[in-house]
């Protein structure tokens, strides 16, 4: 929603007051798929950095609760900004991760991910 209106930052923010009011221990699906959003439009917004670090915690809390959707995001976001801070063999590691759940899952975002590995190849 945010991104498709243009909405950007207002997104980011949103997403990070939704995170800081959800506790991670209590609802770990719940704030990874948060984190995991708020890493996708601090991507969008050009805040790198912040992007991946965000993405990180995000599949540091779906990994064991194999959150395959909420992955695929955390890792295609975490690929698209080591990508954007010059980081390729990260970014490659990432999106293969990613392709390879969105393969085993016929899952809509293989596009999305097959984009970004070919960026990186």
């Amino acid at each position: 929603f945010y991104d498709r209106r243009g909405r950007i930052r207002e997104g980011v923010d949103l997403f990070a007051e939704a995170t800081s009011k959800v506790p991670e221990s209590r609802y770990p699906a719940a704030s990874g798929y948060l984190l995991a959003n708020q890493a996708w439009l601090c991507l969008l917004a050009s805040r790198f950095a912040e992007a991946a670090e965000l993405a990180e915690r995000s599949l540091t809390l779906l990994r064991p609760l194999a959150e395959t959707p909420g992955l695929i995001l955390g890792l295609n976001t975490l690929g698209a900004a080591n990508s954007s801070l010059g980081r390729y063999a990260a970014a490659k590691e990432s999106f293969a991760a990613a392709l390879t759940l969105a393969r085993a899952g016929d899952d809509q975002q293989t596009v999305a991910v097959l984009d970004n590995l070919a960026s990186v190849e």
